[in-house]
């Protein structure tokens, strides 16, 4: 019956161990990690909750234990979408390139884009200029005949009308000036704060006494 229960036992915690062991397959990454960081609860992203199987764990900043570990493409991307280059907790700098994204990438994913830095009011703006320029130019073009055929016959509504086709060209071309550069301005503001990160150091520099001497 106590042989019975040893194994039991000792099955129940075999299990257990084999089920909380990490797996780490990275040398650099046992060379450079802390023995809290070693911790089996800790060795996941800890802004996506994965393990190293889809990418390697790094430790750039001064974190520990659970928030000390992070995929490199995940901190990528939450700084190219904060729009910063330091750790949120600890305030560490990180060793970044920043770069634009290509201007038809950009502009595509600006359009995608719903919230405050995206295209405010465009879908609007475009109903407006595929209405308004047909009128526009209609109007100009029946102004600018009938201002010619009065002012043929002296008669002073020709200037008038020339004075009207100029004012209905003058607003039209104001109102679109002023809406692209609107939409504009706001795909240049996406831009600058989504640019494409690159981390240059993935892991922080630490001394001469972390590393064992054979």
């Amino acid at each position: 019956m106590e042989f019975q229960q040893n194994s039991a036992t000792t099955a129940v915690f075999g299990d257990a161990a084999t089920i909380n062991t990490p797996k780490i397959s990275s040398p650099l990454y046992r060379r450079n990690m802390t023995p809290d960081k070693r911790s089996p609860g800790s060795v996941c992203c800890r802004i996506c909750h994965e393990d190293e199987t889809i990418e390697e764990l790094i430790d750039p900043c001064e974190c520990s234990g659970t928030l000390g570990l992070i995929h490199t493409c995940c901190l990528e991307k939450w700084l190219s979408m904060s729009n910063t280059d330091r750790c949120e907790i600890c305030k560490h700098l990180f060793s970044i390139q920043r770069k634009n994204k290509s201007l038809p990438q950009s502009f595509k994913q600006w359009w995608r884009t719903r919230n405050i830095y995206g295209p405010q009011g465009i879908t609007g703006d475009i109903v407006c200029l595929i209405v308004l320029t047909p009128l526009c130019i209609a109007a100009t073009y029946l102004c600018a005949v009938g201002a010619s055929a009065y002012s043929r016959l002296g008669f002073w509504e020709g200037t008038g009308l020339a004075i009207l086709c100029c004012m209905l060209v003058t607003t039209y071309c104001l109102w679109l000036i002023v809406t692209l550069r609107f939409h504009f301005k706001s795909w240049q503001q996406w831009r600058r704060r989504n640019q494409d990160v690159k981390l240059i150091v993935k892991h922080k520099v630490r001394g001469f006494s972390n590393f064992q001497i054979i």
